[in-house]
C-alpha cells in the first residue's frame, strides 16, 4: 500500500503545472471567499450548486475534486473577520467572537487579524500532512468509535460549563440546561414525534445553529454598539500593515501551541459526528488546560482566541480521514466531496491510496495550498478591513443588521426564523446586561441533539448495561468529569488571584493619592458603595432600580414558564419520545425557580466579571434614547416585511437606520449607501445565486384568505 501511495505521489506531480488545476484553484478560492463574507451564503450550499457544473464540464476527477478541496479546506478561514471586525459571529466562530471582537474594541484589530491568519495558515497545513500521514493506517480506528464514544466525547463539551461560568455558576449551568431544552425542539430522534413546535411545521426541523446564533450573539452586540452611536474601536486605534506584520509575527512565535491546537482539531474532525461549533470550544478548553495564567480568558486573549482558530482549519484534514477512508462524511461539506467521488464512479475506501492514490495526493496538497494562498490575500488585506472598526457604527449597523436578518431567513428559508431571531436577540441582550454567560446556552443547544441521538442509537445497539463494558466509553466519560472539576478548580483559582492583583493594585492607588482606603472598583466588580451617594440621589434612582431589578427577575421566571410547558407537552408523548426533554424540563424548573427566589430575595447584587461581553452602552448618555429608535426601527423593518415583503423591509431598514444617529449630511449619504448594498446584495446577489422562495407575507395571506 505504502508502494501505491508513493507512485500515486508521482503522478500528482504533472497536474500542479497544468493552467487547468489552477484555474479550478482560483474558482474555488473566490467562492471560499464569497462564502465568508456574504452573510447566509454557506460553503455547503455553494458547493451543492456547484457539483452539477461541475460534474458535466470537467471530466478529470482530479480537476474537479480541485474546486471542492479549495472551499473544503479554507471554509473557515475568512469567517473570523466579521467575528473579529464587526461583532457578527457564526456558529463555529463564537470563542473569535468571545474573544476577538474585544481585542478589536481596544484597537487591535488589525494585529490581532494578522495573527489570526498564520495559525489558521499553520492549522490547515498541519491538518493537511496528519491526513497525508493518517489515511493509510486510521481505518481500525476510525472503525472503533461507534455512538457511545460520540455521546462521551460530547460530555467534554458539557465540561466546558466549569470554564464558560467563571464568576455565574449557577446562572452558567442553568444557560446549559435551558440551552439543552431548546435543543430538544423539533422532530425526536425517536420515531420522528414533533416537539415543542408549537404547530408550526418549520420548526420539525428544529430552530437552527445560525438562527441561534444570530438571535443570541450577532444582533444584541450589534443592537449595544449601535447604542454607543461610536465605532468599534477607539479613535487612538493603532491600524497599520506594521500593525498587520507584528500580528503575523504573534503567530509566528506561538508555532508550537498552533501545531498542538491542529493536531487536536485533526482528532476531533476525524470522529463523525462531533461538528465544527463543538470543536470549537473543545479547542479552547484544551488550550486553557495547558495555560498557567488563566486570568485573561474572557477579556479579549490573544492566545484563547488562537487555541480555537488553529484547529479550526486543522479539523477539515481530520474530517477528510473518515470521509476517503471509510464513505462517513465527517462534516457537512465532506459530505458533499463524498457526492461528488460517487458521481465519477470513485467509491472511498482502500483504493483512495492505491488506485486512486494521485487523487488523494491531490485534495491533500490542494488543502495545504488554499490555506497559504488564502493567509496572503488576508495579510495584505487586513489592514484595510481592520480600519471598518473606526468607523461610527450606526453606518456598519446599517448594512450589517438587515444582512443578518436576511442570513436567518436564507439558513432555514422559513418566515418564522425572524421573530425566533427576535426572540432570542432580547434574551441574549438581557443575559449580557445581568450578568449571565451566554457561550454555555449555545453549547447545550448545540450538544442536546448530539447527545441525546448517539445515546438512544448507542443503548439500541448495546443496551444501557453493555455501555458500561466498554472501557473506551466510560474511560471518556469519567475522563470528562474529571476535566470539569479541575477546570472549575483551575478557573476558581484564577479569579481568585486575579481579585488579590486588583486589591493590592487598588491599595497601591489609594496609598498613592493619600487616601487611607481603596474606593469601589466600580458597578462592574464590585457593589455601589450606597453611603457614598447622596438621599435625593438615591431617591431619584428608586424607579429605575425597582424597574431594572425585576426586569432581571424575568429570565428565571421566563424559563421556569417555558420547562413547565415543555414538561407538560411530554406527558402526551411516547415515553422513549418524551423521557429525555420531561427529565430535562424538571431539572431546569428546580434550578431556575431556586435562582429566582435566591435573586428575589437578595436586596443587592454583586456585579462580577463573566466570561462574555457585558453591555458596552450601559451608563452612557442619549443610550436609552437610542435604543428606543432602535426598537422603532425594528418596529418599522416587522411591518414593512410583513405587509410588502422581507427583503424590502431589509431596504427600508437600511436606508433609515444612519438618520437619527449620524450628522444630516453625512446621514444622507450613508443612508443612500447603506440602501445600495442591501438592494445589490438581494437583486444582484441572492437572487441570482440562491434562488430563493420569499415567503408570502402574513398581509397577503390575510387578503388572499
Amino acid at each position: 500500500m505504502s508502494e501505491g501511495f508513493f507512485h500515486g505521489f508521482m503522478d500528482a506531480l504533472p497536474y500542479f503545472v497544468m493552467s487547468d488545476y489552477w484555474l479550478a484553484f482560483a474558482a474555488g478560492l473566490l467562492m471560499a471567499t464569497i462564502t465568508a463574507l456574504v452573510p447566509g451564503v454557506s460553503s455547503l450550499m455553494l458547493m451543492a450548486l456547484a457539483i452539477p457544473f461541475i460534474i458535466m464540464n470537467i471530466e478529470d476527477p482530479v480537476i474537479g475534486m480541485v474546486m471542492l478541496a479549495v472551499i473544503t479546506g479554507v471554509n473557515d478561514t475568512l469567517d473570523s473577520l466579521p467575528a473579529i471586525v464587526l461583532g457578527m459571529p457564526t456558529a463555529t466562530t463564537q470563542v473569535t467572537f468571545l474573544e476577538g471582537h474585544q481585542l478589536a474594541r481596544q484597537g487591535k484589530a488589525a494585529r490581532t487579524l494578522g495573527a489570526v491568519y498564520v495559525v489558521e495558515a499553520i492549522g490547515g497545513i498541519t491538518g493537511a500532512i496528519v491526513l497525508l500521514i493518517a489515511i493509510p493506517v486510521m481505518r481500525p480506528f476510525i472503525l472503533s468509535i461507534g455512538f457511545p464514544e460520540v455521546t462521551a466525547i460530547s460530555f467534554f463539551g458539557l465540561a466546558l460549563i466549569a470554564v464558560l461560568s467563571q464568576g455565574a455558576i449557577q446562572k452558567g449551568i442553568l444557560a446549559a440546561l435551558f440551552g439543552l431544552l431548546l435543543g430538544t425542539i423539533g422532530l425526536s430522534p425517536i420515531g420522528g414525534v414533533p416537539r415543542f413546535v408549537f404547530g408550526e411545521l418549520n420548526l420539525w426541523n428544529g430552530l437552527g445553529l445560525i438562527t441561534v446564533a444570530l438571535g443570541l450573539f450577532t444582533l444584541p452586540e450589534m443592537v449595544d454598539l449601535l447604542m454607543t452611536r461610536q465605532p468599534v474601536a477607539a479613535h487612538g486605534a493603532n491600524i497599520s500593515t506594521r500593525e498587520t506584520l507584528a500580528g503575523a509575527m504573534d503567530g509566528f512565535r506561538r508555532w508550537k501551541v498552533a501545531i498542538r491546537q491542529s493536531l487536536f482539531g485533526v482528532v476531533m474532525g476525524a470522529i463523525p459526528g462531533v461538528g465544527g461549533a463543538v470543536i470549537d470550544w473543545l479547542a479552547y478548553s484544551f488550550g486553557i488546560l495547558w495555560t498557567k495564567d488563566r486570568s485573561q480568558f474572557g477579556k479579549g486573549s490573544l492566545d484563547g482566541l488562537l487555541f480555537a482558530e488553529s484547529a479550526q482549519n486543522s479539523k477539515e484534514g481530520g474530517a477528510a480521514i473518515p470521509t476517503l477512508t471509510l464513505g462517513v462524511p465527517g462534516t457537512g461539506v465532506w459530505a458533499i466531496v463524498l457526492v461528488a467521488l460517487l458521481t465519477y464512479g470513485i467509491t472511498p475506501g482502500p483504493q483512495m491510496v492505491d488506485q486512486y492514490a494521485h487523487l488523494t495526493v491531490v485534495i491533500v496538497i490542494t488543502l495545504a495550498l488554499g490555506n497559504v494562498v488564502l493567509t496572503m490575500l488576508g495579510l495584505v488585506s487586513s489592514t484595510y478591513l481592520a480600519k471598518l472598526t473606526l468607523i461610527p457604527y450606526p453606518a456598519i449597523a446599517a448594512v450589517v443588521i438587515p444582512l443578518s436578518l436576511l442570513a436567518g431567513f436564507l439558513a432555514t428559508t422559513n418566515w418564522t426564523s425572524i421573530p425566533i431571531v427576535f426572540s432570542l436577540g432580547v434574551i441574549g441582550f438581557l443575559m449580557k446586561k445581568y450578568g449571565w454567560p451566554r457561550p454555555p446556552l449555545f453549547i447545550g443547544f448545540i450538544l442536546g441533539p448530539i447527545i441525546e441521538r448517539n445515546l438512544n442509537d448507542a443503548v439500541n445497539v448495546h443496551t444501557f448495561a453493555g455501555l458500561l463494558t466498554r472501557p473506551l466509553t466510560m474511560g471518556l466519560t469519567i475522563l470528562a468529569v474529571v476535566l470539569a472539576v479541575v477546570f472549575h478548580r483551575l478557573m476558581s483559582k484564577s479569579a481568585s488571584q486575579m481579585s488579590e492583583l486588583e486589591a493590592v493594585a487598588l491599595a497601591e492607588d489609594a496609598k498613592a493619592a493619600g487616601g487611607s482606603s481603596p474606593a469601589p472598583a466600580g458597578p462592574a466588580d464590585l457593589e455601589l458603595d450606597a453611603r457614598s451617594v447622596s438621599f435625593s440621589e438615591r431617591i431619584s434612582e428608586v424607579p429605575h432600580q425597582f424597574i431594572s431589578r425585576w426586569v432581571e427577575h424575568l429570565l428565571p421566571l421566563f424559563i421556569t414558564g417555558l420547562a413547565i410547558y415543555f414538561y407538560t407537552e411530554t406527558r402526551s408523548m411516547s415515553s422513549r419520545a418524551g423521557d429525555y426533554p420531561k427529565w430535562l424540563s424538571l431539572i431546569v424548573i428546580a434550578i431556575a425557580f431556586t435562582l429566582f427566589l435566591r435573586q428575589v430575595s437578595t436586596r443587592q447584587h454583586k456585579r462580577v466579571q463573566i466570561m462574555d461581553l457585558g453591555v458596552l452602552s450601559e451608563g452612557m448618555a442619549g443610550a436609552k434614547t437610542a435604543g428606543a429608535i432602535i426598537i422603532g426601527l425594528f418596529v418599522i423593518f416587522s411591518i414593512v416585511a410583513m405587509s410588502i415583503s422581507l427583503p424590502v423591509g431589509a431596504v427600508v431598514f437600511a436606508f433609515l437606520t444612519p438618520l437619527p444617529f449620524m450628522k444630516r449630511r453625512t446621514a444622507i449619504i450613508t443612508s443612500l449607501i447603506a440602501g445600495s448594498l442591501i438592494i445589490l446584495f438581494v437583486w444582484g446577489v441572492v437572487e441570482n445565486l440562491m434562488l430563493p422562495i420569499w415567503p408570502q407575507v402574513p398581509f397577503q395571506e390575510f387578503l388572499n384568505g
